[in-house]
């Protein structure tokens, strides 16, 4: 909410670096918010789908990660938006993004 991004981006680069696979699944997801926050939506596409297929086993960051990365190509009239909502409305149907995954993929 500071807007304090310089400050935060390192620490969550060395948390993905050093911090648990749970963590740093997190700290991933984060630093494609911040990304976001700062306009810059393939940065934060790439920080998402890194989530999603390199912590692909901390399964509780999977809904969130998905959901972030569609909404993002989704802002950047990227086609491949309806697939991430798709797959996230399929594989984690009882998360709190699989709803509004749903009414976006279609």
């Amino acid at each position: 909410g500071a807007k304090q991004y310089a400050r935060l981006k390192p620490l969550l680069d060395e948390v993905i670096v050093s911090g648990s696979r749970d963590d740093a699944a997190r700290a991933q997801t984060m630093r494609g918010d911040i990304e976001a926050a700062q306009g810059n939506m393939e940065l934060a596409v790439l920080d998402y789908l890194r989530t999603v297929v390199l912590f692909k086993n901390q399964k509780d960051a999977q809904p969130e990660a998905l959901f972030k990365a569609a909404e993002a190509l989704d802002k950047l009239r990227d086609g491949r938006a309806k697939q991430l909502y798709a797959q996230l409305a399929t594989d984690y149907p009882s998360s709190p993004y699989a709803a509004q995954a749903k009414a976006k993929a279609q």
